[in-house]
């Protein structure tokens, strides 16, 4: 599975962007409070010049990395259990016409294939059917950031509560993946409820059964952030470079932008202002310093990558 690019109508960016125009200029008009806001809200990183790699080869990577999530999500896909989706909607297909054999054969295999689960595993309590994902890309630089910011804390100033929602739903930057699982607690109880009223006859019933059965399967959003991504692939471009001649302009590069990514992590809200960042941030820096003065930093460059993948793997499982 492919992940998808969430493409946002021109009406909603300029709707956010709108907002937070006029929350600026309401900050604009009272002095004081705005030069407290200047040391707050300072841009802590500025953005590279340049890349230091294709920045189609980056977006290519970090998608791979973002379908490598989505796979290991995947994987846990119970194929009995997704079986028992399938079997369901063809029960209420069955029931829609009033075909009570069909109706109750396909409510019996789902009853069937859940107790297999069950007698796998009687501690089971959900299992996943299935996994989408969608990325989320609205705000790409820290100097959006601040300014997002800004204009949040304005309208919550101003008791302007929904503003203020709908100005952070525009803090993103992230693959969104989406799990949905079947509780065995009720969904087997609600087959043989809706099999019962089936074989009374009473197929309006049923059907209103196995709709709130599906309305119950569990639904869980994994947030991958983006920039950590981008941090781990230009790393690992710099890593690719080490040894190589006049390479280390291009490597001082990498390394600028992989903290600048990381640093739009930590001010964007992900992993919650662990103190992870600061310890990468060093590690960074010293490297930057090993390669200037044309040291060997192979085996600081290879702890770091372990570190960030380690600390990405942290915050995911963290939700």
């Amino acid at each position: 599975m492919r992940v998808k690019n969430l493409h946002f109508r021109k009406e909603a960016v300029a709707s956010i962007l709108a907002i937070a125009l006029v929350w600026s200029m309401t900050a604009c008009s009272q002095q004081a409070d705005s030069q407290v806001d200047m040391h707050i809200e300072k841009v802590r990183m500025q953005l590279p010049d340049s890349l230091g790699m294709s920045r189609d080869t980056l977006r290519s990577r970090v998608a791979e990395l973002s379908r490598k999530e989505v796979a290991a999500e995947k994987s846990e896909l119970v194929d009995e259990a997704m079986a028992a989706i399938a079997d369901t909607r063809k029960a209420l297909e069955a029931i829609a016409k009033e075909d009570k054999e069909e109706a109750l054969r396909q409510l019996e295999s789902v009853i069937g294939k859940l107790e297999v689960l069950l007698a796998r595993d009687p501690e089971l309590v959900e299992v996943p059917v299935s996994v989408d994902a969608r990325q989320v890309e609205l705000i790409t630089d820290l100097e959006g950031v601040k300014k997002l910011k800004k204009a949040v804390k304005e309208a919550i100033k101003e008791d302007q509560y929904q503003a203020a929602r709908q100005l952070l739903e525009g803090m993103a930057n992230e693959v969104v993946i989406t799990i949905t699982k079947i509780p065995l607690g009720i969904y087997p109880d609600a087959m043989r409820l809706a099999a019962r009223y089936v074989e009374e006859g009473d197929f309006d019933l049923a059907a209103v059964t196995i709709g709130e059965a599906l309305k119950a399967l569990v639904v869980k959003e994994i947030i991958v952030p983006l920039p950590i991504l981008r941090a781990e692939v230009l790393l690992e471009q710099a890593q690719s470079l080490l040894g190589q001649e006049d390479a280390k302009s291009t490597i001082l590069l990498l390394l600028e932008n992989a903290q600048y990514q990381l640093v739009l992590a930590e001010e964007m809200g992900y992993g919650r202002r662990d103190k992870e960042f600061a310890n990468l941030a060093k590690a960074i820096k010293e490297i930057r310093r090993g390669v200037e003065s044309d040291q060997d930093v192979g085996s600081q460059m290879d702890t770091l990558l372990d570190v960030l993948r380690k600390f990405k793997e942290r915050i995911i499982g963290q939700q």
